[in-house]
Parts: structure tokens; sequence; C-alpha cells
């Protein structure tokens, strides 16, 4: 709805012959902008043709949908698990603040931020080293799997599941141990940081 105006031209032309106000507007957009914490990015040649940006937010069923896995014959419901793969591509689920109401003891992995680009991650416990799951992980940075990183705070937000936020590739730095193996990945853009903050929390315990 235009209002009096005929054109978004005509309106802008009204609003500028009002210099106060138009100086109003540049100083509340300059501190909205600088109060900004997430700046969604295209992930460009890091997954070709995948619809995804870093720092954005998505459900479990949208990023199975990106990544190839759920389609009109495979539905993403009943996929619940922490980590889906498609291909060459693996996508892993973590929740930062896990409750026992929530989480079985088998599945309370120590997932955390180390810093910004860093992040402690476990596999499920039943991967071994050898396993063609755990080659998948360990020999990431030369056999060709992409692996996304998807991190939430908690299960629940303020209007139902929470969704996930999308932290982009990440890669192989080192591992220890096995059923789990605990891996730190390194993030190829650094999180936001009121998540490593939130994460931070989970490190200390």
């Amino acid at each position: 709805d235009l209002g009096a105006f005929t054109s978004y031209d005509a309106g802008f032309s009204h609003l500028r012959a009002h210099r106060a106000l138009c100086v109003e507007i540049s100083q509340l957009l300059d501190v909205a902008v600088k109060n900004i914490n997430h700046v969604p990015r295209s992930v460009g040649a890091d997954v070709t043709g995948m619809p995804l940006y870093t720092h954005a937010h998505y459900r479990r069923e949208e990023v199975l949908a990106a990544i190839g896995f759920a389609n009109l014959e495979r539905k993403a419901r009943g996929q619940a698990g922490g980590v889906t793969w498609h291909e060459n591509t693996g996508a892993l689920f973590v929740t930062l603040h896990k409750n026992d109401r929530e989480f079985s003891p088998t599945t309370m992995y120590r997932d955390f931020p180390i810093s910004r680009e860093l992040f402690h991650w476990e596999s499920p416990n039943n991967t071994a080293e050898d396993s063609e799951m755990g080659r998948r992980y360990i020999e990431q940075r030369t056999n060709g799997c992409e692996v996304l990183l998807f991190v939430r705070e908690r299960t629940d937000g303020d209007f139902g599941a929470e969704p996930y936020m999308f932290l982009g590739n990440v890669d192989y730095v080192s591992h220890r141990g096995e059923r789990p193996i605990a891996i730190t990945w390194k993030l190829r853009r650094p999180m936001p940081i009121d998540l490593f903050e939130s994460g931070a929390v989970v490190a200390s315990r």
C-alpha cells in the first residue's frame, strides 16, 4: 500500500525532503547493523549447488532435503539421529546443552566449541577407527567427503523444536579413542560469538 504516493520513488523523494528524519533513520540503521550477530553467507564453491547459507537456521527436514537424502520417495521423518550421510556428504546435528530427559546415557556426547574455529565432536558410540564410517571421518581431508556441522543450543526453543544453525563445512584436525571417536573439526568460517560463548559453558563442565 503506497498510501498517498503513486510510486515508491515518489515516496522516497518526499522522505528525502525531510533531512532531519533521514539523518535519524541513518543513525538507527548504523546501530542496527552493528548489532547484527548472524550474517548468512552462501557456502558457494564449498558445496556446489547446495542451497544452504552458513549462520542461517534450518530444521532437520530442510537439511536432509538440501543434501539430497530426503526426496519425494524417501521422507525425512524418522531420521532423528545425530548424523545423516548421503553419498559423500555428511550432516552432523549437535545439541550443545543436553539433559537427562531427552538424551539417554549413551547419547550424552561431549560436543562443544574449543574456539570459534575448532569444534570437539563425538561420533556415534558404536563407531570404531577402522570401520567404514570411522574412516569417513578420520580420512575426510583426502577421501572427498564433505562434512557439514549444524548446531543448536537446546532441543526446545521459544516456538517449539529449536532449529539448527548451519556452521558450514568442517575439516578433520585430529582424533582420539573410539566407540565413540572424539574428533576435532576446523570450521572454514568462524562461528558467531554468542554461540561460542554458550557452547563454552558445556566445555567447562
